[in-house]
């Protein structure tokens, strides 16, 4: 008679808990995510993060932009980096751990409650260019995407 009642009290303790989590308030701690680019060649990305709430769009390429009052869920980062650029997003907690790390421009992520995160976004340019002169000296000007403009003299 005693397991009876023992598992009846468990399966009661077990129905009252269950009903606890689903009509109680639910109380979360918001927390913060801030978005950084960092570039070679002073070129930004346009980035839109989708959120439990809605989307965050960053139209101006700001360099860094925070969001306050981030609720816990599942979260996507979505970048348009600059013309030529390979894209690498790091992602860090409150300590500066590493967390994650992909080169893609495109990466979900979940948050919790009350957590900070901190995202790097670099952009990375590779070649080689060469630019020689008979005689030295001569003063040259190379044009890339988006305005980039670099000058010197052989």
């Amino acid at each position: 008679m005693a397991l009876k009642f023992s598992l009846k009290l468990v399966a009661c303790s077990f129905a009252a808990a269950l009903l606890l989590l689903l009509f109680a308030p639910a109380a979360s701690a918001a927390g913060t995510i801030t978005i950084e680019q960092q570039s070679q060649v002073g070129e930004y990305a346009q980035w839109t993060l989708s959120t439990p709430k809605g989307t965050v769009v960053n139209n101006s390429k700001d360099q860094v932009k925070t969001i306050q009052n981030a609720e816990a869920g599942q979260y996507l980062l979505v970048v348009q980096p600059p013309a030529g650029a390979t894209t690498r997003m790091q992602f860090f907690d409150q300590n500066g751990a590493l967390l994650h790390s992909v080169q893609d421009t495109e990466v979900g992520f979940g948050f919790p409650d009350g957590g900070n995160l901190r995202g790097v976004i670099s952009f990375h340019y590779e070649g080689i260019v060469r630019v020689d002169s008979d005689p030295r000296g001569a003063p040259f000007e190379l044009k890339g995407p988006q305005g980039t403009r670099l000058t010197g003299v052989t």
